[in-house]
């Protein structure tokens, strides 16, 4: 995590949940302030100092809400700190407008306003397939019409109940699902979970992998035997990658080994890949023997 995103998290987590009561008082406050005649900026000074008041308070004692949902879109060609500005933003819009009278608690309802609000970040400076502006509209109003159904239901919506509200022809929801999954589509260079080095790549599993096959304890046993006593027809550079990325509690990422041992990681991927192929044979031959 960035220093940025460390510092916020910290922040949050000095600053206690809020209980049901507080909520409606705070919200109280704020629909005084946001619900006043002429609009808010026409309330008297006293009303909106303590609407803003309520509304910081609202929005910093559910910082750790926002860090929830900017940590579920990593990995997506937006930095942490970013997404969780946009969580955090998120936020404030759904308080603004949350109506204790309704009888809800406030998380439901704002973590729609915290998702939307990452997703137009993904779609705007992510690396996945870039949406038609048509289909990010319709995906913002569905988002927005599942917000107010949520409000008024105090339940998830159904998809037809959905597409009705939104004035959506009947299986549009789905295809509009299906497009914004397509939209969190990323480059396997990308880099993940926070690593500087570690690309998507190095995290996926490689289907001539024998990892599946290393779980098992007797085969780990003889992989690390032939591995140890030098029984595979292998060079040391290869020995040495297997016996760091397969033998060790704590193996490193591809990435980092690869800059430990002054290689590019395609270099690494191949000798790897040569290595396990090799390791594989011997211990079908071992256990056939």
């Amino acid at each position: 995590m960035s220093d940025n995103a460390d510092a916020l998290l910290s922040v949050a987590n000095r600053y206690p949940l809020l209980d049901a009561q507080q909520e409606i008082e705070l919200g109280r406050l704020i629909r005084a302030w946001q619900d006043w005649e002429g609009g808010p900026d026409a309330a008297p000074k006293a009303i909106q100092r303590r609407g803003r008041r309520a509304l910081d308070r609202f929005v910093t004692c559910n910082l750790r809400l926002a860090h929830y949902i900017a940590r579920r879109f990593r990995g997506r060609g937006v930095p942490l700190e970013d997404l969780m500005q946009q969580a955090t933003e998120g936020l404030i819009t759904a308080y603004k407008r949350f109506k204790p009278s309704y009888g809800y608690r406030s998380s439901t309802y704002a973590t729609w306003y915290a998702m939307q609000a990452c997703q137009n970040a993904v779609a705007q400076q992510g690396g996945g397939l870039r949406l038609p502006t048509a289909v990010h509209e319709q995906l913002r109003k569905v988002s927005r019409v599942s917000a107010q159904l949520i409000a008024e239901l105090g339940r998830n919506p159904t998809e037809a109940e959905i597409e009705d509200a939104a004035g959506l022809p009947r299986g549009r929801l789905a295809d509009l699902q299906a497009n914004a999954r397509l939209g969190d589509c990323c480059s396997l260079d990308a880099l993940v979970k926070g690593d500087s080095t570690a690309s998507l790549m190095d995290w996926l599993a490689d289907p001539t992998s024998t990892a599946n096959d290393l779980e098992q304890i007797d085969q780990q046993r003889l992989a690390r035997r032939l591995v140890e006593h030098g029984l595979l027809p292998l060079n040391p550079h290869e020995i040495h990658l297997l016996r760091c990325r397969y033998l060790q509690p704590d193996p490193p990422s591809l990435a980092k080994l690869a800059g430990q041992l002054n290689l590019s990681r395609e270099t690494l991927r191949r000798a790897e890949r040569r290595a396990l192929a090799v390791l594989r044979r011997s211990m079908r031959q071992q256990m056939a023997a």
